[in-house]
């Protein structure tokens, strides 16, 4: 019988941000380092260090449930990092390479989501007793190392696919007390609408996009602008600027207008499907880009949004009168280009699925649909986006109720095949683990060699 709940343990990294509050220790393995650092371990040329190691079980301690104890969670996380320097290790010898574009990528989104979880860049510097420009590079290094690790890691398991005889024969020699019990599902269709800002308040977005770009012609700092003015959740703490940008990835518009620049060019203030845009290029190598942009998007009052909820109140009538169904108003009506063509049914974008668990509802919607009936509608509700820059009502339809129940193979058969799959990744990756061991220099401190692992580290 095969027991699930660890097999996807084995398969968690913890790629966490780590970075030591108060060090100022340069990560090259130097004689000063191992002096002040102690060394854990070393795999072929790959060194960790206890700092790495104690920062890591800090972080694993903190964002798991597990009940370790000391020993059990210094195993864990050890035998978790010893496995990553073999792939970072290995991934040298095979020349699997991480561009610096995902490396920046990465190390822009990480920092976004610090600063908005402690406040701002001065506080970040506060709390870390360092410059945002150490930060990054500190927190650039640990980035190249875990996507490195990633990347070696999809190499091994590129190829590994499974049949569904595969999927069946896992599911009936699966141990069913541990298969995951999942809490009451739903199904969710949704009309949105998003009212049109008025001219007037397009064109005040407008006009302060243009004195913006004014002062900066004048001499103000794009940087500081964009701190100040922009609307862009993702950037404008960080001064509006966005790093190893490849072409497609950007909105269709706002991408003709980047790649129409010259470095160092300011571009006019133009519109996309986010609102109003003035764009600076930063450098530009080939089809990737560096640039910022400050983001203002026209504000919705009142008087449309009440036009909206008035809208979609005489669609739902025309819905519970059987003038029109929900898909096809949904269709017809929806601004959720998304779902407009499904019935409006949202996705889970955690699972790339329909069926949503309570808590992953929007809180905005959470009471109501716990109150309705199959194929019920309810609604208008009031509705922003997540970044914040859209408002509008929607009508919110219970698809589907799917009870409280433990995994099967009918009812949840591509969570049974996620679990199947990576049970067979892991059996790939346990090979290659026990293959490379034998022919790589390993070296674990005596403190730690009373550990228990589950490969055979300890050979050297």
């Amino acid at each position: 019988m095969i027991n699930i709940s660890w097999i996807l343990s084995f398969y968690f990294f913890f790629f966490s941000f780590c970075f030591s509050q108060n060090s100022d220790i340069e990560v090259d393995a130097t004689f000063e380092k191992k002096k002040l650092d102690g060394v854990v371990a070393m795999v072929g040329d790959e060194v960790l260090f206890f700092s790495e190691l104690q920062e890591n079980m800090i972080q694993y301690r903190s964002q798991t449930n597990l009940d370790f104890s000391d020993s059990q969670l210094r195993k864990q996380v050890l035998e978790e990092l010893l496995f990553q320097k073999l792939l970072v290790y290995h991934a040298k010898i095979d020349s699997v390479e991480v561009s610096d574009s995902e490396v920046n990528n990465n190390l822009e989104r990480r920092l976004n989501y610090i600063i908005s979880q402690i406040g701002s860049v001065k506080k970040v510097e506060k709390y870390f007793d360092k410059t945002l420009a150490q930060i990054k590079e500190e927190l650039s290094l640990n980035i190249k190392e875990q996507l490195t690790a990633q990347m070696m890691q999809q190499k091994i398991t590129q190829f590994v696919d499974i049949t569904p005889s595969e999927i069946i024969n896992f599911y009936e020699e699966t141990a069913k007390d541990s298969l995951p019990f999942l809490e009451d599902q739903f199904k969710i269709a949704q009309i949105l609408v998003i009212p049109n800002p008025s001219d007037s308040s397009i064109l005040e977005t407008k006009n302060k996009l243009n004195n913006l770009r004014e002062r900066i012609e004048s001499g103000d700092k794009f940087s500081t602008m964009a701190i100040l003015y922009s609307e862009d959740p993702g950037s404008s703490r960080t001064g509006g600027e966005y790093f190893g940008v490849k072409k497609g990835q950007l909105e269709k518009k706002f991408e003709s207008v980047i790649f129409s620049l010259s470095i160092g060019e300011l571009s006019s203030v133009f519109k996309t499907d986010y609102g109003y845009h003035v764009a600076k290029l930063l450098d530009r190598k080939g089809g990737v880009v560096d640039f910022a942009h400050i983001l203002m998007v026209p504000k919705v009052f009142f008087k449309e949004l009440n036009e909206s909820k008035v809208f979609l109140s005489s669609i739902k009538d025309n819905i519970e009168n059987s003038v029109i169904s929900f898909e096809l108003a949904a269709k017809k009506h929806s601004d959720d280009e998304v779902t407009k063509y499904n019935g409006g049914v949202l996705i889970n974008n955690q699972t790339g699925e329909s069926n949503f668990f309570l808590e992953e509802v929007d809180p905005l919607i959470k009471e109501k649909i716990i109150n309705l009936e199959e194929g019920e509608t309810t609604g208008p509700i009031y509705y922003k986006s997540v970044d914040g820059t859209k408002e509008g009502y929607r009508l919110i339809k219970l698809v589907q109720k799917k009870d409280a129940h433990l995994a099967n193979v009918t009812d949840d058969f591509n969570l049974i095949k996620m679990y199947a799959e990576n049970f067979k990744k892991q059996n790939v990756l346990s090979d290659w683990i026990n293959e490379k061991i034998e022919n790589t220099f390993v070296h674990i401190d005596d403190e730690f060699l009373n550990l228990e692992f589950n490969y055979n580290w300890k050979q050297y």
